[in-house]
């Protein structure tokens, strides 16, 4: 009867390991309530619709599973970065990645911070031509283009129209600052002023 035991436990633990995934981990910031910079309830659940389908295809990542650890933010730097912390000082749970934040104004030092963990941080929100110096976000990823990659779309436009003169209207701070440069540079070249 012991042996049958034995043989039976055996066989349960050998089925079980053939069937279980190595867990990828991935800390995951997000706001997730509204607030004034993104509509973000929604963010989550599509970020984890993704993975699923992802771990769904055996074929993409073989023997292995991306788990999200999802962390609510708040589009708060203080908070975002607590929290941040908390991800990666789970010592038993090695991070692969991390995903998020969705303001700029949060993700700046939050890629600040982990590049000193080397961890690759992806972005589909934050949108600040800062985000590109790639000396001071190495390990900093846009899904998005910047704010910058859309001025000369914006030049096309004006052009296009056959307009002599536009304003644009923005909120005083870093973000729109360098994007307001950038244009005005792009501007410059593209109408030979």
């Amino acid at each position: 009867m012991a042996s049958w035991l034995l043989l039976t436990l055996s066989f349960t633990s050998f089925v079980c390991c053939v069937y279980c995934k190595t867990p990828l981990f991935v800390g995951t910031l997000l706001p997730s309530e509204p607030n004034d910079f993104v509509f973000s309830p929604l963010t989550a659940p599509a970020v984890q619709l993704a993975v699923d389908h992802i771990n769904a295809i055996s074929n993409i990542l073989p023997n292995h599973e991306i788990v999200l650890r999802l962390r609510d933010s708040a589009c708060d730097i203080g908070l975002a970065g607590y929290e941040l912390y908390r991800l990666l000082s789970k010592s038993d749970e090695t991070k692969i990645a991390l995903i998020g934040e969705a303001c700029s104004t949060v993700t700046q030092p939050l890629a600040q911070i982990s590049k000193y963990w080397n961890i690759p941080q992806f972005n589909f929100l934050s949108t600040s031509p800062a985000l590109d110096n790639r000396k001071t976000y190495p390990y900093y990823y846009h899904i998005l283009p910047s704010e910058n990659g859309l001025n000369p779309g914006r030049v096309a436009m004006i052009r296009s129209l056959g307009w002599s003169h536009s304003l644009i209207l923005v909120q005083p701070s870093d973000l729109f600052d360098l994007v307001l440069s950038s244009i005005g540079m792009v501007v410059y070249r593209q109408f030979q002023f």
